[in-house]
Parts: structure tokens; sequence; C-alpha cells
């Protein structure tokens, strides 16, 4: 652990960090929901 206490540069990187994990795991969510739907459709179609 690396602690961030006046270093505006250590904030500026968990920001950046954090955002990147939201996007990330906003895509891997939203891909993995296209192929469960395209899996039904299979299934159902």
């Amino acid at each position: 652990m690396f602690c961030v206490n006046d270093s505006k540069n250590g904030r500026l990187y968990v920001s950046v960090f954090l955002f990147a994990l939201i996007h990330v795991s906003l895509y891997i969510l939203s891909f993995r929901l296209t192929q469960y739907i395209r899996d039904d459709k299979k299934v159902n179609g």
C-alpha cells in the first residue's frame, strides 16, 4: 500500500485508476450481457 497524503500526483493516479477500472468493468458487463442475450435467443429461437 502507498500513502496519499499531500502528493497531488498520487491522487491523480488513484482517480485515473478508479476511472479506468469502472469503465473496464462496465465494458465487460455489457459484453457479457450481450452474449447472454444472444445465447438466450439461440435457446428460444
